[in-house]
């Protein structure tokens, strides 16, 4: 009799388990919400660069390259450093050696010729105005290689939370709009997603190569862009 009716108590919690359980996924399927996209960006004047550089030399023998590379990437960091950039604004990696080889038709081969041996420099430019003369520097001490700088700002990460704010009243101002006028209201925010913009340095176009560099070489910022963009769920409210 016992056994029974516990038996009994365990069947009617159990149903009693379901019932909550299919009430709660009911109510939660019969919430209206309302998913919109908020954007934003801001525009701003780049205040700082980097510049990627390199030289590479080939020789016969690998220490006669070493040795002018070296000698090359040695003369511009003195002079870089005598213009005022800071020893955390330059990173001079490690060298690279290959062989060098040339095809001969007969007897169809190709012959070691010399080695290469190439260094790079990164350099952070924190005053634009000194973009002309660390080019300069660069082509005097012998550096052969330049990628466009990429001109970034000196207050990135403050322009990235505002423009996540500005964002985040994008989406809720979309929202509010088409809640109105459908007659109804903005609920609670239910869900969230950032998108990651990245906002990385934009490449600048050079307007002179590297052998022509000086140090009046004009110089045209512009402007750059960050921006932030954002999903947002919100649960509507009323009829």
């Amino acid at each position: 009799m016992v056994q029974k009716m516990f038996a009994g108590v365990t069947l009617v919690l159990l149903g009693a388990s379901l019932a909550v359980s299919a009430a709660a996924e009911s109510a939660e399927t019969d919430r209206r919400s309302i998913h919109v996209s908020g954007q934003a960006q801001i525009q701003v004047v780049p205040d700082m660069a980097t510049l990627q550089m390199g030289v590479d030399q080939v020789d016969a023998e690998i220490a006669a390259a070493e040795a002018r590379a070296n000698q090359a990437l040695s003369a511009f960091l003195k002079q870089a450093r005598k213009l005022g950039v800071a020893e955390r604004d330059l990173q001079a990696a490690g060298q690279q050696v290959s062989a060098e080889y040339e095809w001969l038709e007969q007897p169809r081969q190709r012959r070691l010729v010399g080695y290469r041996v190439s260094r790079d420099v990164a350099v952070i430019v924190r005053d634009l105005r000194q973009l002309g003369p660390i080019l300069q520097a660069a082509t005097a001490a012998g550096l052969n290689r330049l990628s466009n700088p990429e001109l970034a700002s000196s207050k990135a990460e403050a322009l990235e939370q505002q423009a996540l704010e500005l964002a985040a009243d994008d989406a809720r101002a979309r929202a509010d709009l088409v809640a109105r006028r459908l007659g109804a209201a903005l609920g609670p925010v239910r869900n969230i997603h950032v998108q990651d913009q990245g906002n990385r340095p934009v490449p600048m176009k050079m307007m002179a190569r590297m052998e022509s560099a000086s140090s009046d070489m004009p110089v045209a910022a512009g402007e750059i862009g960050v921006s932030a963009t954002l999903q947002v769920e919100f649960e509507l409210l009323g009829p």
